[in-house]
């Protein structure tokens, strides 16, 4: 699912939020509308309501963590669901055990990035994926070597 809100309206992220939630709580979406879930639960956490449009009366975290896990956490072979998983951990891991599990999870799949896809993601790779695709292109445009 490709998703822009209209000239930067983000109050419409809210809706796209509900209805990805909708379709995870059926089973109904694809890998692409799972990553981009598993960023706005993220996104929905780490950073107030006025610079997401996210409401704040659900919490996140747990359906973070269950869509993590669905991927298979950081023994997952999907690189692009460890790139930015590693990426959201290493900006602000959310609070769901203790910090030093989250940590230890980073830093494994740190090194499995940085054996398995040690040139990362570059910014055209996210191009075209709304929201989601442009917090991680300008993370790769603006990051120095990728795990370093």
């Amino acid at each position: 699912m490709v998703y822009r809100p209209p000239d930067g309206d983000r109050t419409d992220l809210e809706d796209l939020y509900v209805e990805l939630e909708g379709r995870w709580s059926k089973s109904v979406q694809s890998r692409d509308d799972a990553l981009h879930l598993l960023f706005l639960s993220w996104w929905h956490w780490v950073e107030p309501p006025f610079l997401t449009g996210l409401n704040q009366d659900r919490d996140p975290i747990p359906l973070w963590k269950e869509i993590f896990e669905t991927f298979g956490s950081e023994n997952s072979d999907d690189l692009e669901f460890l790139h930015i998983s590693w990426l959201m951990l290493h900006i602000g891991a959310p609070p769901l055990d203790s910090e030093e599990d989250w940590l230890v999870i980073a830093e494994k799949i740190r090194q499995r990035l940085r054996r398995d896809k040690p040139e990362g993601f570059p910014p055209t790779f996210f191009e075209c994926l709304g929201e989601y695709g442009d917090y991680f292109a300008h993370h790769a445009r603006s990051a120095g070597p990728p795990y370093g």
